[in-house]
C-alpha cells in the first residue's frame, strides 16, 4: 500500500459544521502516517449528519440532512469542490446511495423505502419513483441503513422489526436480496455497511463490534464501539470504522448504557484490517472530527 485516499462522513454530530467530512490520505512509508484533512460538501449551511456515499468515474455523491430535510451533493473528486447539490423530498431520513451506470437508489430510511432516480447530463436527479419498500407505513419501522449490487442483484440490510419501544429491541436485522426478493440472513443485531468483495458479502453487526462475511457464522473481526463503515483498500487489506457510542450522541439515548471502559475504546476511528490473517495493520484516530462515522469511500492513490 503506497498512499491511499478515504473519504469519511460523519452523523449526528454535536456541533452542526461546514466540514462533515473528513479526507484520510493513508501511507504505509514503513510506519503508516496519515494526514486528516476536513472537507466542507460546499452547502452554505453548517450540517449535523453528512451519511451515504458513492462514486463514478467522474463524480462523488454525498447524502446529508439539514433542517430534517435531504439533500444529496455532487464533488468533483479532483479538488473535492461542490460540482451540485439539490433537494430530495422524497427521500426521508437518508442513509445509503447505490450507483448503476445511470440509475441512481436511495435509501430512505424514514419512509421505508429505496427511491430509484434517474441522473440526468446536468447533474440532477430526476424521475423519482419507488424502487422497494418494507412497508407501507411511510415510517421508519425497519430501519434500512444499507445497500450494494452485487453479481448483478440490489441488496439491502435493515435492522427488523422492535419487539419493544426503541432499536435495542431490534435483534433480529436481515440481509435481504431485493432483486430476488429473497431473505440472505437474519438473526444480526444492527447489521450495517454491506460491502462486496471477490464475490462475497461482507457487513457490520454494529451492536456487537464484529466485521462479518455473509454465509459464515463467525466473525471476522471484533473492535470496540460501534463498528460502521468500510471501504475495501485491496483483496486483503479493508478499512472499518468505529464509532463512540456514548457522550453526545444518540446512541447514548437508545443503546444500553456503556462501561467507562467502553466510552474510551468508543472513541470514533478507523481501523485497518488484514482479513486473511484477522490482524490490524493501523488504527486511525477521528474523534476530532466527531463521534460517530457513517461511510466510508476509497478514493485511490
Amino acid at each position: 500500500m503506497a498512499e491511499n485516499h478515504l473519504l469519511i462522513t460523519f452523523c449526528n454530530l454535536p456541533v452542526p459544521k461546514k466540514e462533515p467530512l473528513v479526507l484520510l490520505k493513508l501511507s504505509n512509508g514503513g510506519k503508516y502516517t496519515h494526514i486528516q484533512n476536513p472537507i466542507s460538501i460546499g452547502y452554505p449551511q453548517k450540517i449535523k449528519s453528512a451519511t451515504g456515499m458513492t462514486r463514478n468515474n467522474d463524480l462523488i455523491f454525498v447524502l446529508f440532512s439539514h433542517s430534517n430535510r435531504t439533500y444529496i451533493a455532487n464533488l468533483d473528486p479532483a479538488d473535492m469542490m461542490l460540482n451540485h447539490y439539490q433537494e430530495l423530498k422524497e427521500v426521508k431520513d437518508p442513509h445509503s446511495i447505490l450507483m448503476i451506470d445511470s440509475e441512481i437508489f436511495i435509501v430512505s430510511t424514514g419512509t421505508d423505502e429505496i427511491i430509484h432516480y434517474e441522473f440526468s447530463r446536468n447533474h440532477e436527479l430526476i424521475n423519482p419513483k419507488v424502487f422497494w419498500k418494507a412497508s407501507d407505513t411511510k415510517c421508519d419501522t425497519h430501519h434500512i441503513n444499507s445497500i450494494i449490487y452485487h453479481n448483478q442483484d440490489v441488496i439491502i440490510s435493515a435492522f427488523g422489526l422492535k419487539k419493544g419501544k426503541g432499536w435495542p429491541s431490534a435483534q433480529n436485522g436481515y440481509v435481504y436480496n431485493v432483486t430476488k426478493r429473497e431473505l440472505l440472513k437474519d438473526g444480526i443485531y444492527h447489521p450495517h455497511t454491506l460491502t462486496s468483495r471477490r464475490d462475497k458479502i461482507y457487513y457490520c453487526e454494529s451492536k456487537k463490534s464484529e466485521f462479518h462475511q455473509l454465509g459464515r457464522d463467525e466473525f471476522i473481526y471484533k473492535f470496540n464501539g460501534y463498528t460502521r463503515g468500510v471501504a475495501w483498500i485491496t483483496d486483503d487489506l479493508v478499512g472499518i470504522a468505529n464509532s463512540n457510542r456514548g457522550k453526545n450522541t444518540r446512541w447514548r439515548r437508545i443503546l444500553t448504557r456503556l462501561t467507562k471502559k467502553d466510552f474510551i475504546q468508543g472513541s470514533s476511528s478507523l481501523s485497518i484490517l488484514d482479513v486473511m490473517r484477522r490482524e490490524l495493520v493501523c488504527v486511525v484516530d477521528l474523534s476530532s472530527n466527531g463521534p460517530e462515522v457513517y461511510d466510508v469511500i476509497i478514493l485511490g492513490e
